[in-house]
């Protein structure tokens, strides 16, 4: 057997490992970063620039990923990513390839560094639970695309082009989302120069502003703002079922990346519109967390 395809069964068995046994815990403890980020006695000391965690701890999922296509030796020429490089992978491995880096290229860089006025510090709990999570999930991902090339794993045309669609869609919402996020932030008002939560009014409309670690929030609008309280959450989960099904249904460890954020983010989801529903006094009552009409 090929050492890549023995280092995708470790790193897969090891991703399945990591999320099983996370999972549990984010159930009952709020990942202690953004809008619930509280000081407590567990969390009081601890945290990190949010900007600078954000990007260090996201970028470790591109690089594993380009690292894990080295690991084959069936290029005659090295290339950029070395010796599998992606002008060795076929057609559909190739869009799977351009999906996970389009989608941390942003997350990475273009989020944080571009459009984000203002990133909430983390706790470093958080940021070394993210760059465990990026490591093993860009390690199987790579090295799946890798061998699934080698061994002509079958892709149909049809289901991928549909999951090729609810990538883009999926994309295009969670950016959308994340820039209407955005934007509150920078249209917020000078911050306080304590770090005590606090509750005022905006002068010009009904938004109330909250205060908290230094960052102002106010009720979102717009978009799928209308229906649900994490429309961002939502869309990443059709973004990366889409890369699933576009990847052809053999791809496991895409579909353990999708189980997992689903998984990881949905009580999170919870936690979140709970929040805008106990700080915001005119928050819509209609609206749901995370999934329109259901949940």
């Amino acid at each position: 057997m090929p050492k890549y395809q023995m280092l995708y069964t470790d790193y897969l068995n090891l991703f399945k490992t990591y999320v099983v046994g996370v999972f549990p815990f984010v159930l009952f403890v709020n990942a202690p970063h953004g809008k619930l980020a509280q000081p407590t006695v567990w969390f009081s000391r601890g945290y990190i620039p949010g900007r600078l965690g954000w990007v260090l701890m996201e970028l470790v999922a591109p690089v594993t990923f380009l690292y894990a296509l080295q690991q084959g030796n069936h290029s005659l020429a090295p290339g950029f990513v070395g010796d599998v490089c992606f002008r060795d992978l076929d057609l559909f491995r190739k869009a799977s390839a351009f999906m996970f880096m389009i989608h941390y290229a942003n997350r990475a860089i273009v989020g944080p560094l571009v459009f984000a006025p203002h990133v909430s510090p983390m706790h470093w709990t958080v940021f070394i639970s993210a760059i465990l999570f990026n490591f093993l999930n860009g390690m199987s991902i790579g090295l799946y695309l890798l061998q699934a090339t080698v061994q002509q794993h079958p892709v149909s045309l049809p289901w991928f082009i549909v999951g090729g669609l609810m990538w883009l869609f999926g994309w295009i919402g969670n950016l959308y989302h994340d820039n209407i996020l955005y934007d509150l932030r920078r249209r917020q008002p000078a911050k306080q120069q304590n770090n005590e939560p606090s509750q005022t009014s905006s002068p010009s409309s009904d938004e109330e502003v909250i205060s908290s670690f230094q960052s102002h929030y106010k009720i979102p609008y717009g978009g799928l703002f209308t229906y649900v309280s994490c429309p961002n959450y939502f869309c990443e989960w059709i973004e990366w079922f889409g890369c699933y099904l576009a990847a052809g249904m053999q791809a496991e460890p895409i579909w353990w990346f999708f189980l997992a954020e689903v998984l990881l983010m949905l009580p999170r989801a919870y936690r979140i519109h709970s929040w805008y529903r106990s700080h915001f006094s005119r928050y819509p009552e209609d609206r749901h967390a995370v999934i329109p009409y259901l949940f």
